[in-house]
């Protein structure tokens, strides 16, 4: 009878032992299955958030490009009506120093002819721009902005 009740108590343990580890397993998964959940869950919220993000930054950078476009136009337009007014290039220069007081966005504005000669250059500096004297203007035919662009056409 003892060895009866020995081995009822030892079916009753591993009856026991089973079933905790089966709920063990089954708890266990549901958990991993939520963790994964929420981490894929997440990882979609990052990845639109930073969709969000990229598109915002190409509308300022394509705003920023559009204006720079439209300054360059007015500046060229502006010169060339300036000069088929045959107004001196001084006044040019000084409206070009307006325009780079008034936009405080340009280190340089300049006007380079096609032989690379600077024609006009205005500095700009926090406390305002400054228009360069003639004498120091220089040729600027071996840098890469004025080789390049004369390769457009």
């Amino acid at each position: 009878m003892s060895k009866l009740l020995s081995l009822n108590k030892y079916r009753s343990l591993l009856t026991t032992i089973v079933i905790f580890m089966l709920l063990a397993v089954i708890i266990s998964s549901i958990n991993i299955y939520t963790l994964a959940r929420e981490n894929q869950i997440e990882l979609n919220q990052l990845v639109k958030n930073e969709e969000r993000l990229l598109h915002s930054e190409s509308n300022i950078l394509s705003a920023r490009i559009n204006s720079a476009i439209g300054d360059l136009l007015y500046l060229a337009t502006n010169y060339e009506i300036e000069k088929n007014e045959n107004k001196p290039g001084d006044e040019i220069a000084r409206e070009w120093q307006a325009f780079a007081d008034n936009k405080r966005l340009y280190d340089q504005i300049r006007f380079i002819d096609q032989n690379g000669n600077e024609k006009i250059r205005i500095n700009y500096f926090p406390d305002g721009s400054v228009l360069v004297p003639d004498s120091e203007l220089q040729n600027k035919k071996d840098r890469y902005y004025f080789t390049e662009t004369e390769k457009l056409g």
